[in-house]
């Protein structure tokens, strides 16, 4: 069947200036198309797939974006975007951000990253149900994100907390 494999990124901040990163996109590219070779499904991270009856072609492997938000590790924005830009280049057109990623900073990032590439390049994944709340600074807990905003999640899959949380996410990603 269609495969499709969504990877994270993940950059220490304890490793030296994080300056490999966009390398690693690269070299994560290779590791994932030879681990689709070793199961044998012989999967082209770049070939497309057509998303149930969406009429949407992504490619198999999409960028995930926890990462940017300061998934286990912070990195610069300027590296942020500078990842974001790499998949583009590599063949990706598929990027993942959510809300919680970072309490919004991924979706900030890669809003940036955004900027500079055709709206109808690319297919932007997120997802709803969690409402950013400021909180006084320093009293969030981004829990494995790295340096959040001080924002809290706060659970609402009511459809007016579904509509808002799209909005505001609109509204981060600019």
């Amino acid at each position: 069947g269609d495969l499709m494999y969504v990877i994270a990124l993940q950059a220490s901040s304890a490793s030296p200036a994080n300056q490999g990163l966009s390398q690693q996109v690269g070299l994560t590219y290779i590791l994932l198309f030879a681990i689709s070779i070793i199961w044998g499904h012989k999967m082209d991270p770049v070939e497309k797939a057509v998303l149930g009856s969406s009429g949407l072609a992504v490619t198999r492997l999409g960028l995930g974006c926890a990462a940017i938000g300061g998934l286990y590790g912070d990195i610069p924005d300027e590296q942020a975007v500078q990842v974001v830009h790499r998949a583009f280049q590599l063949g990706l057109n598929l990027v993942d951000t959510a809300p919680l990623y970072g309490a919004g900073k991924s979706e900030k990032r890669l809003g940036l990253a955004l900027k500079e590439v055709p709206r109808d390049s690319y297919i932007l994944a997120s997802k709803v149900g969690r409402i950013l709340v400021a909180t006084e600074a320093g009293e969030s807990d981004g829990g494995i994100f790295e340096n959040p905003p001080p924002f809290k999640p706060v659970f609402d899959y009511s459809y007016d907390g579904v509509m808002r949380s799209f909005e505001d996410s609109l509204k981060r990603l600019g």
